[in-house]
Protein backbone atom coordinates (compact mmCIF):
# COMPACT_ATOMS: atom_id res chain seq x y z
CA UNK A 1 0.00 0.00 0.00
CA UNK A 2 2.93 2.32 1.01
CA UNK A 3 4.75 1.91 -2.96
CA UNK A 4 0.66 2.32 -4.30
CA UNK A 5 0.47 5.55 -2.47
CA UNK A 6 4.16 6.82 -3.14
CA UNK A 7 3.43 5.90 -6.75
CA UNK A 8 0.14 7.87 -6.97
CA UNK A 9 1.33 11.25 -4.97
CA UNK A 10 4.19 11.09 -7.02
CA UNK A 11 1.79 11.08 -10.34
CA UNK A 12 -0.41 13.51 -9.12
CA UNK A 13 2.20 15.87 -8.34
CA UNK A 14 3.83 15.25 -11.89
CA UNK A 15 0.64 15.57 -13.43
CA UNK A 16 -0.51 18.87 -11.74
CA UNK A 17 3.36 20.26 -13.09
CA UNK A 18 2.74 19.04 -16.67
CA UNK A 19 -0.72 20.97 -16.68
CA UNK A 20 1.24 24.64 -14.93
CA UNK A 21 3.77 23.99 -17.84
CA UNK A 22 1.10 23.52 -20.56
CA UNK A 23 -0.62 26.71 -19.65
CA UNK A 24 2.59 28.68 -19.81
CA UNK A 25 3.59 27.04 -23.31
CA UNK A 26 0.34 27.69 -24.77
CA UNK A 27 0.40 31.30 -23.74
CA UNK A 28 3.66 32.15 -25.21
CA UNK A 29 2.91 30.14 -27.96
CA UNK A 30 -0.29 32.40 -28.47
CA UNK A 31 2.41 35.11 -29.04
CA UNK A 32 4.61 33.34 -30.89
CA UNK A 33 1.74 32.28 -33.45
CA UNK A 34 1.04 35.14 -34.69
CA UNK A 35 4.82 36.69 -35.65
CA UNK A 36 5.69 35.88 -39.27
CA UNK A 37 8.53 33.64 -39.48
CA UNK A 38 11.65 35.90 -38.92
CA UNK A 39 14.79 36.95 -36.44
CA UNK A 40 14.11 39.06 -33.75
CA UNK A 41 17.08 39.39 -31.59
CA UNK A 42 18.45 36.42 -30.55
CA UNK A 43 15.23 34.85 -31.26
CA UNK A 44 14.65 32.94 -34.85
CA UNK A 45 11.05 31.71 -35.20
CA UNK A 46 9.91 29.67 -38.16
CA UNK A 47 7.57 26.93 -39.47
CA UNK A 48 8.58 23.69 -40.95
CA UNK A 49 7.67 21.02 -42.11
CA UNK A 50 6.76 17.90 -39.65
CA UNK A 51 7.78 14.47 -40.70
CA UNK A 52 4.78 13.36 -38.42
CA UNK A 53 1.54 11.74 -41.00
CA UNK A 54 -1.68 11.41 -40.17
CA UNK A 55 -4.33 9.50 -42.16
CA UNK A 56 -6.78 11.85 -44.11
CA UNK A 57 -10.09 10.75 -42.87
CA UNK A 58 -12.29 12.75 -44.95
CA UNK A 59 -10.60 11.20 -47.76
CA UNK A 60 -10.63 7.74 -46.44
CA UNK A 61 -14.63 8.60 -45.96
CA UNK A 62 -15.21 9.57 -49.22
CA UNK A 63 -13.28 6.66 -50.54
CA UNK A 64 -15.17 3.95 -48.47
CA UNK A 65 -18.57 5.93 -49.65
CA UNK A 66 -17.51 5.86 -52.90
CA UNK A 67 -16.43 2.06 -53.12
CA UNK A 68 -20.08 1.40 -51.21
CA UNK A 69 -17.80 -0.18 -47.65
CA UNK A 70 -20.10 1.76 -45.31
CA UNK A 71 -19.07 3.84 -42.41
CA UNK A 72 -14.92 3.63 -41.85
CA UNK A 73 -13.75 1.36 -38.81
CA UNK A 74 -13.16 3.14 -35.56
CA UNK A 75 -11.61 1.54 -32.54
CA UNK A 76 -11.25 3.45 -29.29
CA UNK A 77 -8.16 4.93 -28.11
CA UNK A 78 -6.51 3.43 -24.70
CA UNK A 79 -7.86 4.83 -21.58
CA UNK A 80 -6.69 7.56 -19.48
CA UNK A 81 -5.12 6.63 -16.54
CA UNK A 82 -6.96 9.09 -13.56
CA UNK A 83 -5.77 9.30 -10.33
CA UNK A 84 -7.19 10.62 -7.42
CA UNK A 85 -5.02 11.39 -3.98
CA UNK A 86 -7.03 11.42 -0.97
CA UNK A 87 -5.88 14.06 1.77
CA UNK A 88 -3.95 12.10 4.25
CA UNK A 89 -6.19 10.88 7.54
CA UNK A 90 -4.86 11.77 10.73
CA UNK A 91 -5.52 9.90 14.21
CA UNK A 92 -3.81 12.39 15.77
CA UNK A 93 -6.73 13.23 19.37
CA UNK A 94 -5.45 16.46 20.00
CA UNK A 95 -5.93 17.09 16.18
CA UNK A 96 -9.74 15.65 16.63
CA UNK A 97 -10.35 17.31 19.87
CA UNK A 98 -9.91 20.62 17.87
CA UNK A 99 -11.95 19.88 15.47
CA UNK A 100 -14.57 18.95 17.32
CA UNK A 101 -14.44 22.35 19.60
Amino acid sequence: MEAIDAAAVVFDRAAETARVVDRAKRKARKLLDRLPDGVYGRVTVERVQSAKQTPDLDRIRADYARAGLGEVPMRDVAPTLRVTVAPAATSDVTTLIGVAA
